[in-house]
């Protein structure tokens, strides 16, 4: 069962990059759409097209789900407005994380470059009688 479910994500991932599909096209509806929207439209497309039904289709049902998934999740959601299809490859490759720069090392250890860093100030020392 998770091998299958997996293999269909797969496919699924795999299409939705080959076609480049928008995927507020794929809802049927238009970037302004708000939570309440996505819902809505992801529950009436998943009923249509779901494969336990007779009419239904596996291919744009999975289509549906990862269109929905994308854009319910703000952070996704974000990414895929600026930078389409790329930004969330990229994210998906990066766990989230933003991409490691071989030089913060260095910039850890000698400055970076002369600008000071920014970040908690230390306070004065407070002494305390026990």
């Amino acid at each position: 069962m998770l091998l299958t479910f997996l293999l269909h994500t797969f496919l699924f991932a795999f299409c939705i990059i080959a076609a480049q599909t928008d995927l507020y096209k794929v809802l049927q509806l238009d970037k302004s759409a708000n939570e309440r929207d996505l819902k809505r439209a992801y529950r009436t497309l998943s009923k249509k097209y779901h494969p336990d039904k007779a009419s239904g289709d596996e291919k744009k049902f999975l289509e549906v789900t990862e269109a929905y998934e994308t854009l319910t999740n703000s952070e996704t959601r974000k990414i895929y407005d600026q930078y389409g299809f790329d930004g969330l490859e990229n994210h998906k490759k990066t766990g989230g994380r933003p991409q490691h720069n071989p030089f913060d090392l260095f910039s850890q250890f000698f400055g970076s470059g002369g600008q000071r860093q920014q970040g908690v100030r230390k306070g004065p020392d407070m002494d305390v009688k026990l």
